[in-house]
C-alpha cells in the first residue's frame, strides 16, 4: 500500500475527530483496474450500547 502526504493528512484529521477510538484500520479497493480507493475504517460507539462502523473515502477516483 503506498500513502502520499495528502492521505495521511486526511487520516490523521479524521482519527483526531475520535479520541476515544483507539483501532482503526486501511483498506484499499482496487477492483476499477485503473487506480484505487483507499477506506479508513474504524468501529465506535454512536450511543451508550449501541456500535457502528464508520468508514470514510480517504482517497478515490477524485486523485487519479
Amino acid at each position: 500500500m503506498h500513502l502520499n502526504r495528502d492521505e495521511l493528512l486526511a487520516i490523521t484529521t479524521v482519527m483526531n475527530q475520535f479520541p476515544d477510538c483507539h483501532s482503526f484500520r486501511l483498506e484499499q479497493d482496487t477492483g476499477s483496474g485503473i487506480g484505487n480507493i483507499t477506506y479508513l475504517i474504524f468501529d465506535i460507539e454512536v450511543k451508550p450500547g449501541i456500535y457502528g462502523e464508520f468508514k470514510m473515502e480517504i482517497s478515490g477516483v477524485d486523485k487519479w
